[in-house]
């Protein structure tokens, strides 16, 4: 069962009120954005891009110094023929939503294909 009501991160996207952590704008280059600009990943959340999400877990937040520790929204979803994962949270320290993780979903049926992809890459 999710912790936080998706709809509501979504709006909140489309609102710009969301932080985007370091690894995440990175990894975004996945999706196409690839010059590490939040406001284009929130866009591209805001207006559909995470088609079909499916809930995967919620965790605690291994790496907080809040009390009691955000627990993190994970999701698959569908990007036209891409898989992607996601990972949010709702921080109350910070009195906003937050996105750990925002890349390819690595799931066994990939992993041997994106293995490929970072060997062709160190060529």
């Amino acid at each position: 069962m999710p912790c936080y009501d998706f709809n509501d991160f979504i709006s909140a996207c489309g609102r710009g009120g969301v932080e985007v952590w370091p690894p995440a704008l990175r990894d975004a280059k996945y999706f196409g954005i690839r010059d590490r600009d939040k406001r284009k990943i929130l866009e591209f959340i805001s207006n559909g891009g995470l088609e079909y999400p499916d809930f995967i877990d919620s965790l605690p937040l291994r790496s907080s110094s809040e009390t009691p520790q955000p627990l993190v929204d994970d999701y698959s979803f569908w990007s036209g023929c891409k898989k992607g994962y996601i990972a949010f949270f709702y921080s109350q320290k910070e009195s906003q939503w937050e996105i750990k993780s925002f890349k390819e979903h690595m799931d066994y049926d990939n992993q041997l294909t994106a293995a490929l992809k970072r060997l062709d890459e160190i060529k």
